[in-house]
Formats: C-alpha cells, structure tokens, sequence
C-alpha cells in the first residue's frame, strides 16, 4: 500500500474516532458479511459505531492518545466499538452475543 493511501486512511481513521476517549475491542472473527451489517444496524440504532481498522495504522493513529492501551491488543481481525460511556457500549455487546455467538 502506498504512503499516500495509508496517509489518507489515517485521516479517515481520525475523522471516525474524533474526540473519542472510550472504547472497547472487539473480536469478528467467525461474523459473515450479513451478520456484520446487522450488527452494525443493531448498534447504530443506539448511538453506537463500529470502526474495522488495519492493526498497524490504528496503532499509529492511537499512539499518545486516550486509546493507547488498546494498541497492544490489536491483533487479527478486531473493531473498535464507541460511542457514549464504555459501560454502555459493553453492555449492548454483551446483549448482542446471544444474537451473533461468535462474537468475543
């Protein structure tokens, strides 16, 4: 890929999480296409985005920031999920697996 794409997902990625100081990691493994766009339905009825990123570029694009912590945990196939309190957004997760099993 060629600095001038990774430049431009970088600000995609910035526009996406703004002022976000909360968030929560998620695993998609195992979700089909369908599944994921009903999930994404399901959450955006709540206030709720679902960011898929690369792992390098995220880890660079929270380098310093609120969200650092979650940087050591990119690995695989995640999504970054926010909106609103992160209690919030675990528990619409949580209520979510009974729908979609193999989300962790």
């Amino acid at each position: 890929m060629s600095k001038t794409v990774k430049q431009i997902m970088m600000r995609e990625y910035e526009g996406r999480l703004g002022a976000t100081s909360e968030a929560m990691l998620i695993s998609i493994r195992g979700l089909k296409g369908i599944q994921t766009t009903k999930l994404r339905s399901n959450l955006r009825k709540k206030s709720i985005k679902i960011a898929v990123m690369r792992n390098a570029l995220a880890k660079k694009n929270l380098a310093g920031g609120p969200l650092s912590a979650l940087s050591s945990l990119l690995t695989g196939p995640n999504a970054l999920v926010f909106g609103g309190s992160v209690v919030e957004v675990a528990r619409e997760i949580v209520g979510l697996m009974k729908d979609f099993p193999a989300l962790e």
